[in-house]
């Protein structure tokens, strides 16, 4: 027995080994040069056309991903995307309007779409005051609508402020440090920008002296996770994890990361930053979680489909570890969840670790409720099994019902099956 004890400890640590040597893991507190350093001095932007030229084959990567998709102009016509592998390609206009009311579209492309009026105001409902969401072009189903707002509506808006569209835009501009331009005029728009949607430029920076002198302008890149917290958290500079109505708050990936037993982790050990995740699996994921767990399990549920209405998805890791515990716009209404305390948002979580023993999110929240309650580390103790368990073992899907209680119970050896 002590022989057999060794040897999965040495498992464990070659796998370890290999993760750190052969993947080469990146310091969550690297700090490379930023963007446009080396010698790129006093840069313009260019725009992603001009990178083409010379990288067509990462400009094609990148057109299939959700970054150069963040922003589109609405030139009175339903959006162009490219073709999806994934997702039911592009969402409509809310219910009662149509195109030509809309100006710029938000996401939409396998995300949640938001929408900017013909003022430059996104689209909110007038009583709840919420943004107006398509769910259409996403990949998990989480209502039979399609929309969170019935036809009918009333509509309001509020206002597309550089605090929006810095992250949907390369070479964002606010209003006060332009000089007071907003986009093409519109009101609600809170400045400007270069290029709409999240390019080569929103990461290597200005490109205008590298296209001139390619062979001796350098552009460098920052790929540690405080360069992705810059859009991938909700209080850039903290490692807060902020909780909305139950969910956590979409496009905290960095936030939680930090907060993840793979804390050491940069993005890019997972994520090739230039192709997509969603779209193309297969090159978007550089080291999925066998890389460095050679020796887990399936816990029971290897060959395993979840299939609820449309949505189909074959088990993985992933279905566990990276449930939908964030949301953007669009939560899984009592048709999905069955009403038995489940919850599915339209983000999956990078936290990873999985809470066996808390049943609700709302046991890890700080005494106000906007956070969750970090340890002396900085680390969460986990997704809880609302998210986890009870998202599939609800009475909705093909899997049998689970309470909190018999999810408590089986969680903690799942994998000793």
């Amino acid at each position: 027995m002590r022989s057999l004890r060794f040897l999965n400890r040495f498992k464990s640590c070659l796998g370890a080994f290999v993760c750190a040597t052969l993947i080469g893991c990146v310091p969550i507190d690297s700090t490379p040069d930023p963007p446009g350093g080396g010698n790129n001095t006093d840069p313009g932007y260019v725009g992603s056309a001009a990178c083409l030229a010379c990288h067509p084959g990462l400009s094609e990567s990148h057109r299939h991903h959700g970054h150069a998709q963040a922003l589109t102009a609405i030139s009175g016509k339903s959006p162009e995307f490219p073709e999806t592998m994934v997702g039911d390609g592009t969402p409509d206009p809310p219910p009662g309007l149509q195109w030509t009311d809309i100006s710029w579209l938000v996401g939409g492309y396998s995300t949640s779409a938001n929408f900017i009026d013909n003022d430059g105001f996104i689209l909110t409902d007038e009583d709840s005051g919420q943004r107006v969401a398509s769910s259409a072009g996403r990949i998990q189903a989480v209502n039979s609508t399609g929309f969170n707002v019935a036809a009918g509506s009333d509509f309001g808006g509020t206002p597309f402020a550089y605090d929006c569209f810095r992250c949907h835009a390369t070479g964002a501009e606010s209003f006060d440090d332009n000089g007071g331009r907003r986009q093409e005029n519109r009101a609600g728009i809170g400045g400007t920008w270069a290029e709409p949607g999240v390019h080569c430029e929103a990461c290597h920076g200005p490109g205008s002296a590298h296209v001139g002198s390619p062979q001796t302008v350098v552009l460098n890149v920052d790929s540690s996770v405080s360069a992705c917290a810059e859009c991938h958290a909700r209080d850039v500079g903290s490692d807060a994890i902020e909780v909305i109505d139950g969910f956590i708050a979409a496009y905290q990936q960095a936030s939680e990361l930090k907060a993840s037993p793979h804390s050491n982790f940069g993005c890019t050990v997972c994520h090739d930053p230039h192709v997509s995740s969603i779209q193309d699996r297969e090159r978007g994921i550089r080291n999925g979680c066998t890389t460095c767990h050679v020796d887990s399990n399936m816990a029971r549920h290897m060959d395993k489909v979840y299939v609820q209405g449309d949505y189909v998805e074959f088990m993985n890791c992933e279905s566990c570890h990276m449930p939908f515990a964030s949301r953007n716009n669009l939560s899984a209404d009592a048709s999905v969840t069955g009403g038995f305390g489940a919850k599915i948002g339209d983000v999956r979580t990078h936290v990873f670790k999985i809470d066996v023993e808390s049943g609700h999110l709302d046991a890890l929240l700080t005494q106000d409720g906007s956070r969750i309650a970090l340890d002396e580390n900085g680390r969460m103790s986990g997704i809880t099994l609302d998210f986890v368990c009870l998202r599939c073992h609800n009475d909705q899907g093909n899997a049998f019902r689970l309470t909190d209680e018999s999810a408590g119970g089986v969680a903690p050896g799942i994998h000793d099956f």
